[in-house]
């Protein structure tokens, strides 16, 4: 083998396959599984028009919106009663 086909053999070991090993052994050996995990959710109000939506809107001034219910549900989502809940499922 001539010396420049041991240089152009030499670098690719030190530019490729030693890297590729180093990445390799810390993947694993140190680095930990991650896991993600995405949920989403609307809340729609119904659409048809109700006795309270002909008198002009009431039901907006009684609180009777979707906002309220989202903000409820959104509370009991990020909340531990939820998460003891699941833990005692599982």
């Amino acid at each position: 083998m001539r010396r420049r086909h041991f240089g152009l053999m030499l670098s690719f070991l030190v530019l490729v396959i030693a890297p590729l090993f180093v990445i390799a052994a810390y993947l694993y050996t140190l680095a930990q599984d991650q896991y993600a995990a995405n949920t989403g959710f609307t809340i729609r109000t119904d659409e048809s028009g109700s006795a309270t939506d002909l008198l002009g809107g009431l039901a907006n001034f009684t609180g009777g919106n979707a906002t309220a219910d989202g903000d409820i549900l959104y509370e009991f989502i990020t909340s531990r009663d939820m998460v003891q809940r699941l833990n005692a499922r599982i």
